[in-house]
This record gives structure tokens, C-alpha cells and sequence, in this order.
């Protein structure tokens, strides 16, 4: 009797595993993305729903062009750009910190005009309303603590689930930078600026002909960066240096209370929308119960009995995310781009091809879908 015949003999209440596995699986995962989530996005200062008053009642007051769902997310970004960027005319004196942005907007209606504040709060504004997570971004002088009026720059820096990154629009000028075909974001044009390479950058918008003002006027505010977050009930504001040596408490002169500093670009530019799938083969409990009743006493027994208690990639997932505003997941086990929407956060994988994939995405309440996690199986069976 060999040992596989001799465990169906002394386990018959796992004859039916036992068979089964008896035609060994091997699995590989030969490919995936499934990496721990970032948790910089529950620190964003957001609305806990795009339907509350104000941002529905920003959504109404959009052109038709920014209210259809089916333009793509980086359309949207473009078309918000250029629409806020016309609502007034730019005036740095013109600050009003207390106006939201639907009072902003009724008062350019009159003919008021406003500053880079004004122009960063209604574009943020504008995307949170159509799902689009965005935060404002100060972008400042190294002599900012002391500094003259204008050693500040404010525009908007949004995330991209089509490029998986941040990227800076700025609503005054009304242009988008890119580099070789791609939106960069604050951090990475000031990279590019140390490194004498600024000739690279391109800008998309109507103020895209403005190339070379554009980047004369961003030359100055290479010294921090910073953006609210918020620390449980603390609204505190993060700054970052790029070439700043000191870390300011004072801005422009002015005294700024409840400030955080950090020399790590993650803190900043941590990623979001993104699911992480938690793996664990369905029949686990009766693999291990298979092993623990096999005996061998060398490598070659124990390689010769592993059909008994080797798993089928057969497996329950559960998804967790990092996505403002979530609504539900969608999963992909084909090739093709089919996806299907799922109850609930727990489903079953039973791969079977030779080549398997899986890809799980989150959709939020304005049908915004985040990046694929992947996973690429080949299984060996005997």
C-alpha cells in the first residue's frame, strides 16, 4: 500500500478532498499589484458626501459638459480647468477667506474678481462635487515665514486614477502641466527645475501659450509646499520643503497655528481609490486536517504524499479600499474588459484555466472607478 492509499484508508471523511487533490494543482502567482493600502487619504480634508448642500448645489450651477457621466475623469479635470478659470478675472488683492465657493461664484457673477485663493477653492470644489478627489496646494517661497505679499502660489492638485498619481492644475493661468505627454504634479515640477530640465514641460489649457510666463512666475515658489489635513478633530496644515532650509511657523509675517512638517514626499503624495484583496483558499481548514495525518520520514515521502493536502486555487476574497465616497466593488476574472459589480465586500474564486486573472476595482457615488489590483495565476496540474 503506498502512502497516498494508505491516508484514503485512515482519513474516509476526507476521501472526497483527497481525490480531488490527488491531481495535484501547482499555483503561481506570476504577477500582481496587491499592496498594502496607503492611509494618507483618511487625513484629506473632504466631505463626508458629495451630496451635501454645497457640492450638489455646485453640480447644478456646472456647465452641461461637466455633468455628463460618461466623459472620462481626465476630461472632466481638463473642462474644470477651463471653466473656473473663466468664471473672473484674477486679481491678487481680491482674497476672501470666508466665501465658499458658490459665494465666490455669484460675486464674479457681479463682476467681483479674486485672487489664486478664490481660484484653488472653487476648482477643488468643483471636481469634489463630480466625484474627483482634489485637495488645494500652497506652493511657496524659501523666504516664506518672512516674506513679502506674493511669496505665495495657490492652485489645485487632483488625483488621477487614469495616470495613478497626483497631478497640478492651476486655475488662475488655466493650464495643465505635462511632461512628454504626461500631467506632473507640484513636487515634480520643481524635481524638474532642479535638474535644468523645465524645457520639458508643456502646458494644455487656454493659457497654454503663456509657456514661458508661466514657468518665469513658478521659478520663485520652489521652497515648501503645503496642504491641509486633518488629525482625527485637528485641522492641522502640512508643509513640506523642497529647497527651504528653515520649517515656518509664520507666513508672510503673520502667525499660522497648528502646523506639522515633514521631509518625506509620501506623506503628501500617497495614493488613493486603490482595493486591496486579502486572499485565503476556501478549503484551508481541510487541507491542514489532511496534513496533519499524513507521516513521512523523509523529503521524498513528504513530496510524494503533498497531493493529499495541496490546495486548488479555489479561493474566498476579501476586499478592503481607500476610496472617498465608495459605493461598491466590481471584479474581472476574464480577459475582456467585463466587469461586474458585487454585494458587499466577500466573494468566492474558483480559477480554472491554465492562465487565470482576477482584477478588482472600487467605484465611488459618482461612478468614478479606481485603478485594477491584479492578480495573474499559471497553475500546473498533474
Amino acid at each position: 500500500m503506498n502512502a497516498l492509499s494508505r491516508i484514503l484508508v485512515l482519513s474516509p471523511l476526507l476521501l472526497p478532498l483527497t481525490l480531488t487533490a490527488a491531481q495535484m494543482s501547482r499555483i503561481h502567482l506570476t504577477e500582481s499589484n496587491n499592496t498594502p493600502l496607503s492611509e494618507g487619504v483618511w487625513r484629506m480634508v473632504l466631505p463626508d458626501s458629495i451630496d451635501d448642500t454645497l457640492y450638489s448645489e455646485l453640480r447644478h450651477q456646472l456647465p452641461p459638459v461637466l455633468r455628463q457621466t460618461s466623459t472620462t475623469e481626465w476630461l472632466r479635470m481638463q473642462q474644470s480647468v477651463v471653466w473656473v478659470h473663466q468664471q473672473w478675472q484674477h486679481d491678487s488683492q481680491g482674497t476672501d477667506p470666508g466665501a465658499n465657493s458658490l459665494q465666490i461664484l455669484q460675486r464674479a457673477k457681479q463682476g467681483e474678481r479674486f485672487s489664486c485663493t478664490e481660484y484653488g477653492k472653487v476648482l477643488r470644489d468643483v471636481l469634489i462635487s463630480q466625484g474627483i478627489v482634489a485637495r488645494t496646494i500652497g506652493i511657496q517661497t524659501p523666504t516664506i515665514a518672512y516674506g513679502p505679499p506674493g511669496s505665495a502660489h495657490v492652485a489645485v492638485e487632483a488625483w488621477s486614477n487614469n495616470y495613478q498619481k497626483w497631478v497640478l492644475l492651476d486655475a488662475q493661468w488655466g493650464i495643465i502641466p505635462m511632461q512628454q505627454g504626461r500631467p506632473i504634479n507640484a513636487l515634480e515640477f520643481y524635481q524638474l527645475q532642479q535638474q535644468n530640465k523645465l524645457k520639458q514641460i508643456a502646458l494644455i489649457g487656454p493659457g497654454q501659450e503663456l509657456i514661458q510666463d508661466y514657468l518665469d512666475f513658478m521659478r520663485a515658489f520652489n521652497g515648501y509646499l503645503s496642504t491641509s489635513l486633518r488629525d482625527r478633530t485637528i485641522a492641522a496644515n502640512l508643509i513640506v520643503p523642497i529647497t527651504g532650509k528653515e520649517l515656518p511657523l509664520t507666513f508672510q509675517g503673520l502667525p499660522k497655528n497648528k502646523r506639522l512638517f515633514s521631509r518625506k514626499p509620501d506623506d503628501i503624495y500617497f495614493s488613493l481609490n486603490r482595493v486591496t484583496a486579502y486572499l485565503s483558499f476556501t478549503h484551508s481548514r481541510e487541507n491542514q486536517q489532511a496534513f496533519a495525518q499524513m507521516h513521512y520520514q523523509s523529503d521524498g515521502e513528504y513530496l510524494q504524499q503533498m497531493p493529499g493536502f495541496a490546495p486548488e486555487a479555489d479561493f474566498n476574497i476579501e476586499l478592503s479600499h481607500n476610496m472617498p465616497w465608495f459605493d461598491h466593488f466590481e471584479i474581472n476574472t476574464g480577459s475582456k474588459d467585463s466587469w461586474t459589480a458585487i454585494k458587499g465586500s466577500l466573494f468566492n474564486w474558483a480559477a480554472k484555466s491554465a492562465a487565470a486573472s482576477l482584477q478588482v476595482r472600487a467605484v465611488n457615488a459618482a461612478g468614478i472607478v479606481g485603478p485594477a489590483t491584479y492578480f495573474k495565476l499559471r497553475i500546473e496540474r498533474d
